[in-house]
């Protein structure tokens, strides 16, 4: 009672431990205090009673299957039969000559106790009664069930190696017996050949004995393949899968494999009982509704035809498919037993196989693949078959919905998402992530690789393998990105290092480079080295994580321990390069100070030279040659200071590069100040001289006044700006108010100079300044602006200057007709077809009739312009062309939008016929448009097209008798409608698309819903 409580009260904290060890841990724990010859004979005891029990259990299980009749047949156990009793019957008896008719008809007709019949009978049952297509043990005895493929080469082997026999041992075999046995056959040939007699019935019995003993064989095999598939009738339909169902308890008989479409990987090893089968097979009757899709019809026919396999695996990919489909296992089944059918087959008949002559060709009878009774068995085996195939469908159902992420690709596509976002996720998370991945792979484990389903084992190798692989694939994308991410930046820190090593391994010399080289040591000590320890913080956990979840190679490892060795190299680096350039920094502080030194005293040396040219004493006047050398001299001077100035610049900057105070050098400010103006005096006044020359005896012409007076007034500001400030030099402020006086005396001329160059003046307008002159004045005789002077024309400047303002203006009214006229050259009208004819129309006048517009106002405007006189009538004349023009586009258009309404209601002869004089007038409009289209297309230039002969006249009357038709039309059509008031519904259009085919009544029935209510069609 003890044990029992203690037994009881252990297996609440160890559920899944046995009781019986559980009692082997009360009776041998010392704290019990049980003797060991106790123990040990309770444990003897609980031995022989399980023992007793299986044994019993045993007992009472063959009994009851030795109660069934089938199994003792099956096991072969049937008791022999009795004997019959002998029983004595003395004649007469009255059915005496019954029994002799009968015997005699065995004998005779049927020869059943022929010597022949019995030896074929005896062949029959002692060699080839007992074959079998199945074998039981090979079927039954393997540890899984043979895959479809493998039972059906196994079948038709099998079928194949038992017709092999039959042809080829059993046929030749009863040919040699019936020639062996001549002796009782050969009184029954006849002597005239033209009769068979005796021997034809004797081979027509033979035939029969023999047909009735192969289709026995045929029957046998048949009825033993479909006894074993009625163990299988309760099928496997089950609600949910549960080892344990009783439905499942019997051993399958077929093998099939469940696998994920799309997913490729290396099949496992071919196990010694059956080989291998290929997964994916496409039969295009497999419509199963959860793993395979039938390809969708499309509206459309691909581009390119694909290939059966490539069309299901574009299809199906990602979901279950079980092979072979599930739909056509019920028609494999059948075939099964066909197979077996034909192996009776055109077997040939005794006679053939003993003569081999043609008549005599015939086959054995067997029984037909179509035969009632078969098809009654084919939909039998079928039921069968069909109760069996829910099984798979509800085994694999949770695993689809459970693993539908990864079949569908689904957590693929979010892991890929996720690392290509701009930032890089967090590494704790996806240590979580790797972790559930990890688990999901376990739960893998979990799952069966054969599952018994009745007549079916599932195969689940593949379906698991996929997973494996699914899961593995997402593993290895964020291990792989990792990596990358780990070799990426490791490289770049290394890099950083090495060349933050290399640049401080570096020997300068100049001020700049060793400055910048100390600035930089100082910029990694201070910024570049903490940012990479703190990048190296980040780098160690990411190492400790490719580390636990996968393999690093060798360049790996190396790259990693470089990058965490690399900083304290470098620190000794920079350490080493910063004390030997603190040597080279002090001896460049020593040569700039004596670089300065010497600079200074060239500075006080130069100073003085060009303080000589600048205080130098000159003629009050001078020649171009001799301002030219000024010039040359100050040009020299200056390129000395811009020297000078680019070397104290130079100094300064190393002087700031080394800390040190800079140099001002007042001497060099001093130079520029005082030398700055001198040139500019020169310069000046070389510049006004050199012109001078130009503007007072060259041809004027040639001449810009606009910018002749801005170089005029730009040289007197300088010069009269360079006065103020050559106070304290009397020799240059004497040359500068010689300068400004030359200017202020040239500036007078302008005036003459800006009337005499004015564009537009023409030789009217030189006879109206020379009539004011009193005398003949041209560019021709004098030419130049002094010959202007010589004659006085000063004297009439402010008739000069009104007569050259108004040649301005003309000329400005004169270009602005000439670039609208050019503005027309390249103006064209745009056309199209119209409808399938040979006539065009016009479109896009829009930008045409913009451009017309504001020509026309530009026109009008420029006539109101006092000075237009001049132009004569050319003004007047462009206005009139764009004016024709304007009314001709607006008669145009409006012409041709009636005839487009109209032309296809009068192209009907109907119409015509009813319109006789709308129709004549239209046909007169029709010719002159067609004819204005034809010259307008063979130039569409606007200024081209629109010069045909009495154009705007002919357009006007053209608008006024469209106006006249259209007014007859629409009276016609009123007219129309006040005979039929349904007509009034209609619009004019619909109306004329009745009238017009008067001819053809169904024109009527698409208006019909508008002419009476309720009404859809008519039947004509």
């Amino acid at each position: 009672m003890n044990a029992y409580k203690f037994i009881l009260k252990e297996e609440k904290y160890w559920p899944n431990i046995f009781p019986e060890v559980i009692l082997l841990d009360y009776l041998f724990s010392g704290d019990r205090q049980v003797p060991s010859e106790m123990a040990v004979l309770t444990i003897s005891c609980l031995l022989d009673l399980q023992e007793d029990f299986r044994m019993a259990v045993k007992r009472a299980f063959l009994r009851y299957l030795l109660k069934s009749p089938l199994e003792r047949r099956r096991l072969q156990l049937e008791p022999e039969p009795p004997d019959f009793p002998t029983m004595t019957i003395r004649a007469p008896v009255p059915w005496k000559s019954s029994i002799y008719i009968a015997r005699s008809r065995l004998n005779q007709h049927l020869m059943i106790t022929h010597p022949v019949l019995i030896a074929l009978n005896i062949i029959w049952h002692e060699i080839y009664n007992d074959m079998f297509v199945l074998n039981l043990s090979h079927l039954f005895c393997q540890e899984t069930s043979f895959p479809t493929d493998e039972i059906q080469r196994y079948i038709g082997s099998r079928c194949a190696d038992i017709r092999e026999v039959l042809v080829n041992d059993w046929l030749p075999r009863c040919a040699d017996m019936i020639d062996v046995m001549r002796k009782f056959w050969k009184d029954m040939v006849p002597l005239n050949v033209k009769f068979e007699g005796r021997i034809g019935i004797f081979y027509n019995c033979i035939h029969a004995y023999m047909s009735r003993q192969l289709e026995g064989l045929i029957t046998r095999n048949v009825t033993h393949l479909y006894k074993i598939l009625l163990y299988y009738t309760d099928g496997n339909d089950i609600e949910k899968y549960n080892m344990y169902d009783r439905k499942l308890r019997r051993k399958p008989l077929m093998t099939l494999i469940a696998s994920v479409v799309g997913a490729h990987f290396i099949k496992p090893e071919k196990s010694e009982d059956h080989s291998g089968t290929s997964i994916y097979q496409y039969d295009p009757d497999d419509d199963a509704n959860l793993f395979y899709v039938r390809p969708s019809l499309g509206a459309l026919e691909p581009v390119t035809e694909l290939d059966k396999l490539s069309e299901f695996l574009l299809e199906n990919t990602s979901r279950l498919y079980i092979y072979p489909c599930m739909d056509a296992l019920p028609d494999l089944f059948v075939e099964l037993f066909k197979t077996i059918l034909k192996v009776g087959y055109d077997i040939p008949r005794l006679e053939y196989v003993m003569s081999e002559k043609p008549e005599t060709y015939g086959t054995l009878n067997c029984v037909p693949d179509n035969h009632v009774d078969m098809e009654i068995l084919y939909n039998n085996v079928r039921t069968i078959v069909r109760n069996n195939m829910r099984g798979p469908k509800v085994y694999l159902m949770p695993i689809y919905k459970y693993y539908y992420p990864l079949f569908n690709n689904m957590l693929y596509e979010m892991t890929e998402k996720l690392f290509t976002q701009t930032f890089v996720p967090d590494l704790k998370n996806i240590t979580d992530f790797m972790a559930k991945l990890y688990q999901i792979e376990v739960t893998v484990y979990y799952l069966r690789d054969f599952i018994p389903l009745n007549l079916f084992m599932l195969d689940n190798r593949h379906v698991k393998e996929s997973i494996r692989m699914m899961v593995k694939k997402i593993y290895s994308f964020v291990i792989n990105y990792y990596k990358a991410i780990n070799l990426n930046q490791n490289r770049a820190i290394c890099d950083a290092l090495e060349e933050m090593s290399m640049k401080a391994g570096e020997r300068p010399e100049e001020t700049a480079e060793v400055v910048a080289l100390q600035n930089y040591l100082a910029e990694c000590r201070e910024e570049r080295i903490f940012a990479i320890k703190d990048d190296l913080k980040t780098v160690v956990q990411r190492v400790i994580f490719l580390l636990t979840h996968s393999t690093l190679n060798k360049d790996e490892i190396h790259l990693n321990s470089r990058t965490f060795v690399l900083p304290g190299e470098l620190e000794e680096v920079l350490d080493l390069s910063a004390a030997r350039l603190l040597v080279v920094r002090d001896k460049l502080e020593m040569a700039l100070r004596e670089k300065r030194k010497l600079f200074e005293k060239l500075l006080a040396y130069e100073k003085r030279r060009m303080d000589g040219f600048r205080l130098k004493e000159i003629r009050e006047s001078f020649t171009l040659d001799e301002l030219k050398e000024r010039v040359d001299t100050a040009d020299e001077l200056f390129e000395l200071i811009e020297k000078f100035s680019r070397e104290a610049k130079a100094i300064n900057t190393e002087e700031m590069l080394l800390q040190i105070d800079v140099s001002p050098f007042p001497l060099l400010t001093e130079i520029i100040e005082k030398m700055e103006p001198i040139e500019k005096l020169w310069k000046t006044a070389y510049e006004f001289e050199k012109d001078y020359v130009l503007w007072m005896n060259g041809p004027f012409v040639c001449l810009d006044a606009d910018v002749i007076q801005d170089e005029v007034e730009n040289m007197y500001k300088i010069i009269y700006k360079l006065t103020r400030q050559f106070a304290q030099n009397p020799t240059a402020k004497r040359v500068a108010e010689t300068m400004r006086l030359k200017i202020e005396r040239f500036r007078v001329y302008l005036p003459v100079l800006d009337a005499i160059c004015r564009s537009g003046l023409l030789p009217r307008h030189w006879q109206q300044i020379s009539n004011f002159l009193g005398r003949e004045v041209n560019p021709t005789l004098y030419p130049t602006l002094a010959d202007m002077i010589s004659v006085n024309i000063m004297s009439i400047l402010p008739q000069l200057e009104e007569v050259s303002n108004a040649a301005g203006k003309e000329f400005e009214l004169n270009s602005t007709l000439d670039n609208m006229q050019k503005d027309w050259t390249d103006v064209m009208f745009e056309v199209v077809q119209y409808r399938d004819s040979d006539t065009n129309i016009l479109s896009a006048l829009d930008d045409i009739q913009t451009q017309l517009d504001d020509h026309i106002m530009r026109t009008q405007a420029m006539k109101r312009s006092p000075f237009i006189v001049a132009l004569g009538s050319k003004a007047d004349d462009w206005e009139e062309r764009l004016l024709l023009i304007q009314n001709i586009l607006d008669q145009w258009t409006q012409v041709q939008v009636t005839w487009m309404y109209l032309e296809p209601i009068f192209s009907s002869e109907d119409i015509m016929r009813q319109m006789p004089t709308e129709g004549r007038n239209f046909k007169a409009v029709d010719k002159l448009w067609r004819k204005i289209m034809k010259y307008a297309c063979q130039d569409l230039h606007v200024m081209a097209a629109t010069e045909y002969p009495n154009m705007l006249e002919l357009l006007t009357k053209a608008v006024a008798d469209l106006e006249t038709v259209t007014k007859g039309l629409n009276t016609y059509l009123e007219q129309k409608r006040l005979f039929f008031a349904r007509f009034f519904f209609l619009s004019n259009d619909e109306l004329l698309e009745i009238l017009s085919e008067t001819k053809d009544p169904q024109r009527v029935q698409p208006h019909l819903k508008k002419c009476f209510e309720g009404v859809s069609k008519q039947i004509l």
